[in-house]
């Protein structure tokens, strides 16, 4: 009777090498994924700071300036737009890089308001609302309500780039739209303020419903304004153009920075 030839089994030193190939594979196939994810990331911010620049220019368009162009604080050029006199704190707080309230509710008409409100913004009354003949006026909202959440930042940014929306004094009930990652909460040292901190609703909850960091609206004044996302490191890179983009005269960010941006030509 023949005798059946005996079964080869594999070696140690085979599986390790097995084990290593497909420890390989499945290394290479989670960096790929990786790398597709973030450029699907990557894909969808940019096509939400296109969406805001469009939000921008249609604001332009039907008011005549950008926000934060330094017509919506007191003594404004040619009377078109007042702001409450009595109350420094909410020219600071409308006229923050990541307020975007004009663009999503409906000013108050009112020339010279006395007091303001952390929830309203004001206009003459020949801008409160849209008018056909003169082809001025809001006509929003420019962006959807949705977008914009609610949160809490710091003072020290200032509308050309400059400070650090971490620093100075806390603004709380900042409309703002958040980018599409969330991000750690940051917390300042010394005080323990948190920032990047959300809500849904204008009223800062003890516990947030999530946490973020907001888009920016830099050097509205200048020919090449600028919407900027702090990037996939939440933190914001101070930098202040001298030109449009891609000219040799602009050094560009820091080469550090992983801000991304797009501009608003005037």
């Amino acid at each position: 009777m023949a005798r059946c030839p005996a079964r080869r089994r594999f070696t140690l030193l085979e599986m390790l090498i097995v084990v290593s190939i497909l420890a390989v594979l499945a290394g290479s196939v989670i960096v790929n994924l990786g790398q597709a994810g973030q450029q699907a990331t990557d894909d969808l911010g940019g096509h939400q700071l296109s969406q805001v620049r469009e939000a921008l220019r249609r604001f332009k368009r039907d008011m005549g300036y950008l926000p934060h162009e330094g017509l919506l604080v007191a003594g404004a050029p040619n009377g078109l737009v007042g702001s409450p006199v009595a109350d420094p704190a909410w020219q600071t707080w409308f006229n923050h890089p990541a307020n975007v309230l004009c663009l999503i509710k409906a000013p108050v008409s009112s020339a010279t308001p006395a007091t303001g409100s952390f929830t309203d913004w004001h206009v003459a009354a020949s801008l409160a609302s849209y008018d056909p003949a003169s082809r001025r006026g809001w006509k929003g909202p420019y962006l959807s309500n949705d977008a914009a959440v609610w949160m809490t930042l710091g003072d020290g940014l200032s509308g050309d780039g400059s400070g650090d929306p971490t620093q100075g004094s806390a603004l709380a009930l900042m409309p703002v739209v958040p980018s599409l990652d969330s991000a750690p909460a940051v917390q300042r040292a010394g005080d323990g303020v948190w920032f990047y901190t959300w809500s849904a609703s204008p009223s800062l909850a003890p516990s947030q419903s999530a946490q973020g960091r907001p888009l920016l609206l830099l050097d509205a004044g200048t020919a090449f304004a600028r919407v900027v996302g702090l990037g996939s490191d939440y933190a914001y890179t101070a930098y202040s153009p001298t030109a449009a983009p891609f000219t040799s005269s602009d050094p560009g960010p820091p080469a550090a920075s992983q801000d991304v941006g797009i501009y608003v030509e005037r």
